[in-house]
């Protein structure tokens, strides 16, 4: 018998039960719906689910579950998690694209070393309005950097293309305020499926996105 939809106990004037009189009263009819003692309004909940389902918590991530599996599975697959917005520069890997990301890492490592240290409010945001003002002056060599990784060899990927993510490289890959970087990734969906490169993380976007 599935339980109906209940009102919170209470002793308000306008509480349906009010005309219990006695603590025996209420106890006898809520131990028919013992839903009647809960503080929100239920649904109708199944006995049997309490068996299966611990919680209305875990239905619903079990309907998520069996949601995803419906779909083909595209939340699940790696393959799927990644696609191009715009058309995207697909940058060759190579040893001149591993030199420039491995230097241009080490100098982001130590400007990105002022956010862990301790400074004021204030210091925070003088720090972001140079950054805003003149980038170079906290990242010396960052033009030169984008400029030569631009250069390199590269693939135009079509947007609305899948990509699968194979490494991040933590380095910006745009304006030092934003914390997009370059990632590897293997495109896998259309005429260039298959193949490998660095993409900006400002080109793509996540189709899911994890707690």
């Amino acid at each position: 018998m599935a339980r109906i939809w209940t009102e919170p106990y209470r002793e308000q004037a306008d509480s349906p039960f009010e005309y219990w009189k006695s603590d025996q009263q209420r106890q006898n009819a809520t131990s028919l719906y013992p839903r009647y003692e809960s503080r929100a309004r239920t649904v109708a909940w199944p006995k049997w689910l309490d068996l299966v389902v611990p919680s209305r918590h875990a239905l619903f991530l079990l309907l998520i579950f069996v949601l995803a599996l419906a779909s083909g599975c595209d939340m699940l697959n790696p393959n799927r998690q990644i696609m191009t917005r715009i058309s995207t520069h697909l940058i060759a890997p190579s040893p001149d694209v591993e030199r420039l990301l491995s230097g241009q890492r080490v100098e982001d490592t130590k400007v990105e070393r002022f956010w862990h240290e301790g400074h004021s409010k204030q210091e925070g945001i003088d720090r972001v309005e140079q950054i805003l003002r003149n980038p170079e002056s906290l990242y010396p060599g960052r033009k030169d950097f984008l400029s030569a990784m631009a250069k390199q060899p590269a693939e135009s990927v079509p947007a609305n293309s899948y990509l699968r993510l194979l490494e991040e490289s933590h380095v910006k890959c745009s304006n030092p305020i934003e914390t997009t970087t370059f990632i590897k990734v293997r495109v896998t969906s259309g005429a260039l499926d298959g193949h490998v490169g660095w993409v900006c993380e400002d080109d793509i976007f996540r189709t899911v996105v994890w707690p």
